[in-house]
């Protein structure tokens, strides 16, 4: 068996378990005995599937080029300069 489909198997396995328990009238003590796991092994791995389905629900979209040159003054006692730049608004510096 492939390292990456040992992991889906071990994955699945464990979002059974999780799953299970969030359904079981058993107390949580109860159900790690029952299923003879160690509440280490369980917290573990409801922290990675928790993790990885935070960031699989992410997603990214392409925000348009801005093509104006905006003006931000800069504070100066001497002059007052200003920069080309392509942020959508004003910065006091």
């Amino acid at each position: 068996m492939s390292g990456n489909l040992k992991r889906e198997v071990l994955k699945k396995k464990w979002e059974g378990i999780i799953k299970g328990r969030q359904q079981s009238p058993l107390s949580f003590e109860s159900y790690v005995q029952s299923h003879q796991i160690s509440k280490s092994n369980f917290y573990k791995w409801q922290r990675r599937l928790k993790a990885s389905s935070t960031t699989s629900s992410l997603s990214f979209f392409e925000l348009p080029a801005l093509t104006e040159n905006l003006r931000i003054p800069t504070n100066s006692i001497s002059h007052s300069s200003f920069i080309r730049s392509p942020i959508p608004f004003l910065i006091d510096r």
